[in-house]
């Protein structure tokens, strides 16, 4: 069968590995090719897999090139002789060129390895920027073993008659861009080498030596569904165009078959087959094993077994330690110019309630059970203002330290501490504590009360953490709710202070803490490091890394192993990570991922959607999903409400369906998930579908799950969106190529953060018009600034938020009322949002229904419309005849529907 849809386009997930050193290999004379592929999958392979550096590490196992692929062209040799005729190719791609180095360093393990399966072993480099692909329909980016596809590893030489340069702008400009045009190439990747390094010195006998002319310039990768496709593809005009010239460039063109390929690193990470073989990787697909994947096992593997982990698997490892100093001004000079660390975040003047709980609330607890004032037990006072605190971390790679300094508050670069002795807790100086660093998917207020009740439960009652909301006494501590357990320096729901936005946080956004005392009363902190935070991080740890020659540097978003594909389901579920995988399970909804779909519920699900059939098993499951996708070309779930009640979790949201005609409609849904350990074993999905497949049903605004009041609606979380942007995983599958549809279709929506910034401003207009449409002339003034600029057509222009309301309410009570619109595009970037529209009307004096074109302009300061411009033709308001303005057609002459923009 012809595919004639090009399907999803994974390429993206390869364009992290930017530079390429790919290995033509020949078998070792003596042994069964059966014998050659079993030892460097199973042996050779995982050695590999385990040197630094690596992004992705691929085995491709070829069969001999019989020079009968390609069309002949009159000029182009397609043989190979005997000794060309190699039997692998190892590709392994890296970040920088400085990992490929690295790699090379550690590679004297695998050289050593050669003789016992190699002849010959010619390996090419290529440089940053010179491997790409342009294409892949494949989903599978990690396989291990056949494909069933067509598949073709096919080697150039460049003619004499044109230099390197030339040569290469034929393949990049003209040859590539005219193959990846025919929808029946599954995949394309181009390579273009640099010349073989022949000082290589030969390992055991094992040739790394090639001469100049036998050498090739250029690689690529191409495959087929089947051998039909290739054929229509060879006769097409498509690869007419590609090969027009192709005598003038290529002398040599010698194809290789694919026979298996498997994969060792990726995306950074060793793979199963790279931590236990491809053997091994395959008997525990085939038997579906998932207890294999358990970190336990995985430990005891490796050889890194740890019989008691107690709540390890929560933790990440040492963050930093703290130093309470006595001048700041000569520790950084001690820590970072005698030392050579580096800063990574400086914060000066924290204060207030919440820095004294979070710090100080077990001493001040102990000085109110001694009737004392808490200053007579040397406790800092943040609260008051009378003290601040200035903190300063410090990377040296693998961890940090951090720099505690009490000072007056006044005196803003007081030459010494305001503490002088040495108790046990964070504000004195000399005073050190121990943090650690808990996993990102980790609910850190739910970690504090699980860490707190497992000492209780062992005696340690010593063990307490504190709260960041002001007691008096250890009963009043633990009655307080949870979600103040921890600190957090970035906006979210249920903050104390819910109003302050995340920027207020500065390079502290993306923090989370609690402290706790130790079962000695030694001061320990828990804390998670995310967002911009993290990326501080990160960078001093890269920096340090490189100023000091260290190669086996880790960064923090790579810490946990890959031990399976992206699809692959959390194994272990943390308490109160249940919410993550239900946005996790969006998130494949979201791509259209029905494989990664079904691999969230248990092997006896119950599945109900609306009122179609119940689903009985996951295959069940997979068909109907499919069924469904194919039906529309995005869906969105806009999030209320998540809640969590023992194993059942209550999902209350908009979904939102852009339609394959391009029409959108937004419907009200409740989701019901029950949870079975790591898995749901029953979902189902209350919501009236039908819209979706007929879109003349009428669905009002008012519908939405956002509707507070009439007139009035909430703004959108934009949870879903941020999961893309800024999870760790969502972020991963993204660049694998598991990008959510309405980034493609749809509205289009870029996955950035930027992007969710600019969504606040849309967000604000949909608002407006909502409160216009009603006449809620009071809220309109909330959207507007002061000073707004508005202008309607050729009309003089108004000035003032009162002025623009004046205008409004007389023209809707006088000329015409606004009675809704259907948006036809919405165009928004930083500050500006344009919106193309048919907008209704009913004339005042003859009741006359009126659609008029129109283009409104609005520009921004902050979330207020501060200039607001609409371009119409108004004159059908003042005609004495009932005419209507044609309703907007695309070049079909099919009507426009409206876009969920104006819903966004």
């Amino acid at each position: 069968m012809i595919s004639t849809i090009r399907k999803t386009d994974y390429a993206i997930r390869d364009q992290k590995g930017k530079v390429v050193f790919y290995v033509l290999l020949w078998k070792k004379k003596g042994i069964t090719l059966e014998l050659f592929d079993d030892y460097w999958k199973n042996v050779h392979g995982p050695v590999c897999a385990r040197l630094p550096g690596q992004h992705q590490y691929w085995q491709f196992h070829v069969a001999h090139n019989q020079g009968d692929l390609w069309p002949i062209i009159d000029g182009i040799n397609y043989n190979s002789q005997l000794e060309e005729q190699f039997d692998g190719i190892a590709e392994l791609t890296f970040e920088t060129e400085s990992d490929r180095q690295t790699w090379f360093k550690t590679a004297t393990v695998l050289m050593d390895d050669e003789h016992n399966l190699f002849r010959k072993a010619i390996g090419y480099n290529a440089s940053l920027g010179n491997s790409k692909t342009y294409i892949d329909a494949i989903p599978t980016g990690n396989p291990n073993g056949e494909l069933n596809i067509l598949k073709f590893h096919v080697m150039l030489k460049k003619s004499d008659a044109v230099n390197v340069e030339e040569f290469r702008k034929y393949m990049t400009d003209s040859f590539a861009p005219a193959i990846v045009k025919n929808d029946l190439v599954l995949k394309f990747r181009l390579h273009l080498f640099e010349e073989v390094d022949n000082s290589r010195p030969d390992a055991a006998k094992v040739s790394h030596y090639e001469p100049q002319q036998q050498q090739y310039q250029a690689a690529f990768e191409i495959a087929f569904s089947n051998t039909l496709e290739m054929q229509t593809f060879f006769a097409s005009k498509e690869y007419t165009t590609a090969v027009k010239e192709q005598a003038k460039y290529v002398k040599r063109i010698n194809s290789f078959p694919e026979r298996s390929v498997y994969t060792f690193v990726y995306d950074g990470q060793m793979t199963l087959a790279g931590q236990r073989s491809s053997r091994v990787a395959e008997l525990i697909a085939k038997v579906g094993a998932t207890n294999q994947l358990q970190e336990n096992i995985v430990s005891l593997m490796s050889g890194k077994q740890n019989l008691k982990s107690g709540l390890g698997h929560y933790l990440q490892g040492m963050q930093h330690v703290g130093v309470t100093v006595q001048d700041m001004e000569k520790s950084l000079e001690f820590y970072l110019e005698v030392l050579g660390g580096k800063l990574v975040i400086a914060e000066n003047g924290l204060m207030g309630d919440g820095m004294q709980n979070t710090l100080f609330q077990k001493e001040e607890i102990d000085a109110n059970l001694q009737v004392a004032n808490p200053q007579n037990f040397d406790i800092p006072n943040l609260r008051d203002a009378k003290e601040a605190l200035d903190i300063k971390f410090i990377s040296f790679g693998n961890t940090c330290i951090e720099l505690i300094y009490f000072r007056e508050a006044a005196i803003l670069n007081a030459q010494s501490s305001s503490r002088e002795s040495i108790p046990s807790h964070i504000g004195n100086v000399n005073a050190m504590h121990i943090s650690f660093h808990v996993k990102d998917n980790v609910d850190l207020n739910i970690f504090a009360k699980i860490l707190e009740d497992e000492c209780h439960n062992r005696g340690l009652t010593n063990v307490v953490f504190n709260r960041v909301i002001h007691v008096k006494s250890a009963e009043e501590r633990r009655k307080i709710a949870l979600r103040y357990n921890s600190n957090k320096f970035w906006n979210e729901p249920d903050l104390l202070a819910e109003d302050q936005a995340e920027t207020d946080f500065g390079e502290f956004e993306g923090w989370a803490l609690f402290y706790c005392k130790g079962p000695n009363g030694e001061q320990l902190e828990f804390n998670q490091v995310t967002r911009k935070a993290k990326e501080h991080f990160d960078k001093a740890q890269e920096e340090y890394n490189m100023a000091n020659g260290i190669s086996s540097a880790v960064s923090n978003s790579k810490v946990e192993a890959a031990i399976a594909n992206l699809n692959q389901a959390t194994l272990e579920r943390p308490p109160g990570t249940t919410s993550d995988l239900v946005k996790r399970l969006f998130s494949r909804g979201e791509a259209f991922d029905t494989e990664g779909f079904i691999t969230f519920f248990t092997d006896t699900p119950v599945y109900q959607f609306g009122n179609f059939e119940v689903c009985l098993d996951k295959a069940a499951i997979k068909k109907s999903a499919e069924a469904f996708f194919s039906q529309i070309s995005a869906v969105y779930h806009d999030i209320k409400m998540i809640r969590e009640i023992e194993d059942v979790v209550f999902v209350e949201m908009d979904v939102i369906y852009w339609r394959k005609d391009g029409s959108v409609v937004r419907l009200p849904c409740c989701d019901i998930f029950r949870v079975e350990g790591d898995k749901f074993s029953e979902l189902r999905i209350f919501m009236d579908v039908n819209p979706v497949f007929n879109p003349r049903t009428f669905v009002p605004e008012s519908a939405s799950i956002f509707t507070i009041n009439q007139g009035k609606k909430l703004a959108s979380l934009h949870t879903m969106r941020k999961h893309f942007a800024e999870h760790p995983e969502g972020k991963r599958r993204v660049e694998a190529g598991f990008a959510p549809k309405w980034s493609i279709d749809g509205p289009k929506w870029s996955i950035g953060k930027e992007e969710l910034n600019l969504s606040e401003q849309l967000e604000a207009v949909v608002q407006l018009s909502g409160f216009v449409l009603n006449e809620d002339w009071e809220q309109v003034k909330h959207f507007l600034t002061d000073d707004i600029f508005y202008k309607v057509g050729s009309s003089e222009p108004v000035y003032g938020k009162q002025a623009v309301v004046n205008f409004l309410s007389s023209m809707f009570a006088n000329t015409a009322k606004f009675t809704g619109h259907e948006i036809r595009k919405i165009w928004h970037e930083s500050g500006i949002i344009v919106v193309e529209m048919d907008a209704k009307y009913i004339t005042v004096q003859d009741k006359r229904h009126l659609t008029i074109a129109c283009c409104d302009i609005y520009r921004m300061r902050g979330n207020q419309v501060s200039e607001w411009r609409v371009y119409a033709d108004i004159l059908p308001f003042y005609q004495g005849k009932p005419q209507e303005q044609p309703t907007q057609t695309n070049g079909n002459g099919n009507k426009y529907f409206s876009s969920v923009d104006s819903q966004q």
